[in-house]
């Protein structure tokens, strides 16, 4: 029997071990590019729906107010208000003093016919006739240049490139203006060039009226008193001060009447219809409800603050809103004379 034994030199095969599986990294770009397509397509989605299903406009808060001023000159005595009071129709609210104008005297001095009191004269009138002539001809160039911009203007307008003929009749208006204001000056260089002849001729020293007036307070003060109840604004002078025609001394302001005018555009108005409701945007972010009162009857122009520039004027259509909630009434004085944003559902279907 042979002897079994084995074999002492190393195998030759050997066992080969896997390498590490690399740990994946999170996919930031794929993960990036999805998120900007949705904030894409929702923003997108977003516009369209507030194009197509909601109605946005702009309205400015207004309140019903009274003007005080007068036909003639006063001087105000006292004041018995102050802004921001509450008063009631019948309080009064200030005293004053008219003024009078007495009779205008004129006197008539003559001078010592000397030659060289008209040399100075002469030289005077020469002055103003030269002045006068810079005078015309500037305007005549102005005038030149409206002209000019005018015919252009109307070959727009009649080339269909503009709408509106606004701009271009208030050229015309202004180029009428200036033309007056032409004839004025050309008859005031005649009249001082007529003036300068007579001193040549005759050697005729006119005669010089001095016309003096003096103005007079009345002797009985004079209560003004409030025609409505309401909140003094903005007081504009003070005690002994004089107040001429038709300045604004005081405002009254009447709370309850505040209202929101709103500014449509017109294409809207197959969606709206008095009574509808609509939310009320103030300007510090807070929002109401509202209701659409009335419309009014004439279309007006688009105030200065939601007009574009360079672009024709824009009319609207305007409607009154009122809060329904009174409790949400003070936020109407809070943002007085300032823009707040009314939106509404096109069809009716709750925003």
């Amino acid at each position: 029997m042979r002897n079994f034994s084995l074999r002492e030199r190393p195998s030759v095969i050997t066992v080969l071990r896997e390498p590490p599986k690399k740990k994946k990294s999170f996919p930031w770009q794929k993960w990036t590019f999805i998120a900007a397509v949705i904030f894409l397509i929702s923003y997108i989605g977003y516009k369209a729906v507030t194009n197509l299903w909601i109605i946005n406009a702009n309205g400015q808060i207004e309140v019903k107010k009274q003007t005080v001023h007068f036909a003639d000159d006063v001087t105000l005595n006292q004041f018995f208000v102050a802004e921001g009071q509450q008063v009631t129709a019948g309080d009064t609210l200030f005293t004053y003093l008219p003024i009078i104008e007495d009779v205008v005297s004129t006197s008539v001095t003559d001078y010592d016919k000397t030659n060289d009191w008209v040399e100075k004269e002469k030289l005077n009138i020469q002055s103003k006739i030269a002045h006068k002539t810079f005078e015309i001809e500037s305007l005549i160039g102005r005038i030149n240049n409206s002209q000019s911009l005018a015919t252009m203007k109307k070959e727009m307008v009649l080339l269909g490139s503009v709408n509106d003929k606004n701009e271009y009749e208030y050229l015309m208006l202004d180029i009428k203006k200036m033309g007056l204001e032409l004839e004025g000056l050309k008859k005031e260089k005649k009249y001082l060039q007529g003036l300068l002849y007579s001193l040549d001729q005759k050697k005729a020293v006119p005669q010089q009226k001095v016309t003096t007036s003096t103005r007079k307070h009345g002797d009985t003060k004079t209560a003004f008193v409030a025609p409505m109840d309401g909140i003094i604004g903005q007081i504009n002078f003070n005690p002994n001060e004089v107040c001429f025609r038709r300045e604004e001394i005081l405002t009254i302001h009447k709370l309850e009447d505040m209202m929101i005018k709103v500014y449509f555009d017109p294409y809207e108005m197959k969606y709206l219809e008095q009574g509808d409701d609509v939310d009320v945007i103030f300007p510090d972010g807070s929002s109401s409800e509202g209701f659409i009162e009335n419309f009014h009857v004439a279309t007006y122009a688009l105030p200065e603050e939601f007009q574009k520039k360079y672009e024709p004027t824009t009319r609207n259509i305007v409607a009154n809103v009122h809060l329904k909630n009174s409790n949400d009434r003070y936020k109407l004085m809070n943002f007085y004379k300032m823009n707040v944003r009314i939106s509404k559902s096109r069809f009716n279907i709750p925003i």
